[in-house]
């Protein structure tokens, strides 16, 4: 099975004196089967507008920072089988009526709220960290097609079907060296559902790495950094350039990927630009 994809991402925000406004916009889309004629597309786009507040503290010889944002979020997604990609990869092809295709196929949105917290305690170059993001309550989304969408111009929200999120705990360590330097290098180590690990000892034990993310930074003459990822047993490398007000940056990565409850893998290349002012 071969697949295509991409996504967009968005942010805008203005932070000041531990608070925080932003508007966030993620979306991604995937089609993927055995042949273009064949293939099913899955879409989903996310728009955020958050609200958070950060803390700082010394306790002795340790820093302490606890940060934590609510979220008021628009999801809308293809439906839950899909659309067929292969009338629309036509129509795309040979520059025909492309509503035509679509007007059938169906989107689900909805409207919720969500907060994310975290923090993080250091000691000299030593930190640890807990997150937790996605705590909510269930939402509302409704199924429109195309056409009522058109017809009604709004996007589906309400409805009487209710979905959760489930919330992702995450735990890490991370130790920076010569951070002073030209080339200040750091260290990550983290895990998803950290407590899951604990299942695998000790007849699993060779399994933890492959449930981890690893990563490594290198700070390069205070402007640039290169970056190199091992996320559940794939591999991801990068590189980031900061000028004045501008970053630049680049990466190729592979990462797991659950599709209609298959596990895979997909690769792609990441480009990410961001004006500070």
């Amino acid at each position: 099975e071969n697949g295509i994809g991409g996504g967009e991402y968005f942010q805008f925000g203005w932070i000041d004196d531990g608070i925080g406004l932003g508007i966030t916009s993620i979306s991604d889309a995937v089609a993927t089967g055995s042949d273009l004629a064949n293939s099913v597309l899955d879409a989903r786009s996310q728009i955020n507008a958050v609200i958070g507040m950060g803390w700082l503290t010394h306790l002795g010889p340790f820093e302490a920072r606890l940060g934590v944002n609510v979220r008021g979020f628009y999801r809308i997604e293809t439906s839950s089988d899909g659309w067929e990609f292969g009338p629309i990869s036509e129509a795309l092809i040979s520059n025909a009526d492309i509503y035509s295709v679509i007007q059938t196929d169906k989107l689900m949105g909805g409207l919720g709220f969500a907060i994310d917290a975290g923090g993080t305690l250091a000691f000299g170059p030593f930190s640890v960290g807990l997150m937790v993001r996605d705590l909510a309550d269930r939402f509302a989304m409704k199924e429109s097609s195309i056409k009522e969408i058109a017809d009604k111009y709004m996007v589906p929200m309400g409805g009487l079907d209710y979905y959760t999120i489930s919330p992702i705990y995450t735990a890490g360590f991370s130790l920076a060296l010569d951070q002073d330097s030209l080339l200040p290098v750091t260290l990550f180590v983290e895990a998803d559902d950290p407590l899951s690990l604990f299942s695998l000892l000790p007849s699993n034990i060779q399994e933890i790495p492959s449930k981890m993310h690893f990563g490594l930074e290198i700070g390069i003459l205070k402007f640039s950094t290169l970056r190199i990822g091992f996320n559940q047993g794939c591999f991801s490398a990068g590189v980031g350039i900061h000028l004045l007000f501008l970053d630049l940056n680049a990466a190729m990565f592979t990462e797991p990927l659950d599709i209609a409850g298959s596990k895979t893998k997909r690769s792609g290349l990441v480009l990410q630009g961001a004006i500070k002012f």
